[in-house]
């Protein structure tokens, strides 16, 4: 009988690699946490430099307090903190950091290098330490501050090296970390360097607006302003008619913290109702400032999410001021193209009143819990709940479809607007001309995809098409995705682009909204996922008046052999389908 093992304190270097497996996921997440300590030091200029992605090297500089010897050693223990003393202090949390973990957890997966000073030290202190080897300590010269290299990461462990993704996409989320943070801190001044190169900058700013405007240039037209309670609401959102498939382009900063909140994201996109099609998101920054009492920021261990202490009313809130405030736009700017100033329509109304609680809940908001789902690639049908129920298994493909003509798996009985009625042996079929044909585009697509890339046709002449700097910017590391997708578009200034040829399967689509849409959703192409919902958003700009007029059999035999295997009464163009049995009974043959 074998004797159970004894329970035995952990090394500390193989503690410090559990806890980065927690904290530092990819370069991102060392460049965001070593930031935010360069922010709690006060720092009023912060640079990034990466190189390879950040899995080479991360450097972050900043002029903050920098320490002394004795806190720099004792920052590369666990649980070392300067920002707070008792539990207590949880709950009053004004600082970015408090954990203590990310510098050792850093430089246990990493070579590491520190260089810091104090404005009342004549030189400063350099301390290096490579993966679980001892660290070792010495004076230097370095300006006021701290210096940290992050080189070779995850040198040690290969295991979580291998799942980073390709060195554009390390880049790109890099950039999204230093952009979200640099959105709160409108007070900072920001540079990033990329393998050499200056980035991006963003100096200085006298507010949020302004910073606001910087980072999102003239896109983001709709300011929105409103106090609820304890909860002070300011965001800058595209209007309407600049929205984007799925939330990656809103920031949410919860008391200048990033944060990835789903609930507050879709109350942004509720309150625009009608204006947007379902499953878009606008794109733009929303800062909600609250007391530190009503929300927990020590629920995630990379401190990307928060837990409010009345949740329902935090996304109330937000629904409410982003409807009242499009409604103020709608109303004072009827043409939403004149509408491109960057001062748009503010609100700022007297907070409601409510005895019997703190926060007042806006009257229209009610409707943020109705609503819809985000659109899904295999999604169920909309009229799933009003189909028949069956108590048997549901039939295979070949009970489905026999006694159907061989010819046809479905046969086309008649044409409805905007509609085609088709059966097969056992149910008849009320499928969507446009949703089939958008079907069927993004089934060859989807082909041409993956037998390498999508053809191409060039323009008779190249279109200049006006996009976002951060867009433009992102050009030259998306250049191989776009270029499978079929687009040859190169950037011609600091907001132009220069699109010379479109995927040929999109013919008929406007070649500036397809690649507005490509840019806008670059950094969803890194998954399959994300691939799918493109090629489906594509094909339906592609589709329009020009296909309404293809004979309805050969639609209805495209649209089923576009299915790849699915049950017709689950494809998206299906409205809603009947056993044949239900339906009146046929006069018999005589």
């Amino acid at each position: 009988m074998t004797s159970r093992p004894r329970v035995q304190r952990l090394a500390a270097h193989v503690a410090n690699q559990i806890a980065a497996g927690e904290v530092v996921a990819r370069p991102a997440s060392v460049v965001k946490e070593l930031v935010e300590n360069a922010l709690d030091a006060d720092s009023r200029s912060i640079t990034v430099a990466i190189e390879g992605g950040g899995v080479g090297l991360v450097r972050v500089v900043d002029d903050g307090a920098g320490m002394g010897r004795e806190d720099a050693t004792l920052a590369l223990e666990r649980h070392a903190t300067s920002k707070l003393r008792e539990f207590d202090d949880l709950r009053d949390l004004r600082t970015l950091g408090f954990r203590g973990e990310a510098l050792p957890s850093i430089a246990s997966v990493s070579r590491f290098t520190l260089r810091t000073r104090t404005a009342g030290e004549d030189e400063g202190t350099e301390l290096t330490v490579e993966g679980n080897g001892e660290f070792s300590l010495r004076p230097c010269g370095t300006p006021i501050g701290t210096t940290i290299e992050v080189r070779d990461l995850f040198f040690n462990v290969p295991a979580r090296r291998k799942f980073l993704r390709a060195l554009a996409t390390e880049s790109a989320h890099v950039g999204d970390a230093v952009r979200e943070t640099a959105f709160a801190h409108p007070g900072v001044q920001f540079e990033l360097w990329r393998d050499g190169r200056m980035h991006k900058r963003w100096l200085r700013a006298r507010d949020e607006g302004e910073r606001a405007r910087d980072i999102l240039g003239d896109e983001a037209t709709l300011r929105v302003a409103d106090t609820r309670g304890p909860l002070t609401i300011e965001a800058y959102l595209s209007p309407p008619e600049r929205v984007r498939s799925g939330a990656a382009g809103l920031t949410i900063l919860v008391n200048r913290r990033p944060v990835q909140d789903r609930a507050i994201a879709r109350a942004v996109a509720a309150a625009y109702g009608d204006r947007i099609e379902r499953g878009k998101y606008p794109f733009g920054v929303v800062l909600l400032e609250l007391p530190t009492s009503d929300c927990d920021v020590n629920v995630h261990p990379q401190k990307s999410e928060v837990r409010f202490s009345e949740p329902r009313a935090v996304s109330d809130a937000v629904f409410g001021a982003v409807q009242r405030a499009l409604s103020l736009a709608t109303t004072s700017v009827p043409d939403s193209s004149t509408a491109r100033g960057h001062d748009g329509p503010s609100f700022s109304p007297t907070p409601y009143a409510k005895p019997a609680s703190t926060w007042a809940r806006h009257p229209q908001a009610s409707p943020i819990h109705e609503t819809r789902e985000p659109w899904s690639w295999n999604g169920p049908l909309d009229g799933a709940a009003a189909r028949p129920t069956e108590s048997r298994e549901p039939p295979s493909r070949t009970e489905l479809h026999r006694g159907a003509p061989v010819e046809h798996a479905l046969t086309w009985v008649a044409e409805l607007e905007g509609c085609i009625l088709g059966r097969d042996a056992r149910h008849v079929f009320f499928v969507d001309r446009r949703a089939a044909l958008v079907r069927i585009t993004s089934h060859r697509a989807h082909g041409e995809l993956q037998a390498g890339a999508l053809a191409s046709t060039p323009l008779l002449f190249p279109q200049h098409v006006e996009l976002s700097v951060p867009s433009v910017a992102a050009l030259d590391e998306h250049h191989d995705t776009l270029e499978r997708l079929g687009f040859e578009v190169r950037a011609v200034g600091p907001r132009t682009v220069a699109l010379h040829a479109v995927a040929s399967v999109w013919q008929g689509a406007s070649a500036e909204a397809l690649v507005r849409l490509a840019l806008e959703a670059r950094a969803s192409l890194e998954t399959t996922e994300g691939v799918a919902a493109f090629l489906t958003q594509a094909s339906e700009l592609a589709v329009g008046e020009a296909h309404a007029t293809r004979e309805p059999q050969a639609l209805l035999d495209q649209w089923h052999a576009a299915l790849d295997g699915a049950d017709p009464r689950d494809a998206e163009a299906t409205r809603h389908h009947l056993a044949v049995s239900e339906l009146a009974p046929r006069p018999r043959r005589v």
